[in-house]
């Protein structure tokens, strides 16, 4: 069974840290929704709580993009 929550606490920490990563500038959020392959009003959206879920779709980009094993998220 997929823990939906867990993948969803574990894509906002990596939110985060790519976000760390990319310094404290404006278009943190651009430059991060890049390396994910998504859009920046979904990294946005995320970031402010107004969407909470996150999808197999974003979660399945990060893991081609960024070579991270899908254990990490499940």
């Amino acid at each position: 069974m997929v823990n939906y929550v867990l993948a969803a606490e574990r894509y906002a920490a990596l939110i985060e840290q790519l976000g760390t990563e990319a310094g404290e500038k404006h278009g943190w959020k651009t430059a991060v929704a890049k390396k994910l392959g998504v859009r920046p009003a979904y990294i946005s959206m995320l970031v402010s709580g107004a969407r909470v879920s996150v999808g197999a779709r974003a979660i399945d980009r990060a893991i081609e993009r960024l070579g991270i094993d899908r254990s990490f998220f499940y």
